[in-house]
């Protein structure tokens, strides 16, 4: 996924998002120039027929102390207008097979970014392999 692709996903999401956030062009830049250099992760984009962006992800690998690796989908978004078709889908299968090509022991998402219904990226979510284990969060000082 080019840069400028990734700073639109970026400010949308964190326009849409329920979270009290203000977005940040250097924050999100400095989060693609991190992201995009480290050869443990992957930067995916989904786009439409005219080759505009409509979804990405951020996909990690964790090694910490051992051979094999965790997956970490670490972050995740479909434009508000491309969501209930196939573009999310198509997405985290992307994530998927990059993960199946690290031969991960297993994938790690937790979808909390407060955007749209949450109950839509569970049900995708667990479609597509993922068990929903136990999540949680802990806000900070408001």
């Amino acid at each position: 996924m080019v840069k400028d692709d990734f700073l639109l996903l970026a400010k949308e999401f964190t326009e849409e998002s329920e979270w009290s956030l203000t977005y940040d062009e250097n924050h999100a830049s400095y989060t693609y120039d991190f992201y995009s250099v480290d050869r443990d992760c992957e930067m995916i984009g989904v786009y439409n027929r005219d080759n505009e962006v409509v979804g990405g992800a951020i996909c990690a690998l964790d090694y910490l102390s051992h051979k094999e690796p965790f997956g970490y989908l670490v972050k995740f978004y479909v434009r508000k207008e491309y969501r209930n078709g196939i573009s999310g889908t198509k997405l985290i299968k992307l994530c998927n097979a990059w993960f199946d090509k690290h031969n991960v022991v297993a994938t790690f998402v937790c979808p909390v970014a407060k955007v749209g219904a949450q109950d839509v990226a569970v049900k995708l979510l667990t479609k597509l392999g993922y068990n929903q284990i136990w999540s949680g969060v802990r806000y900070g000082k408001v």
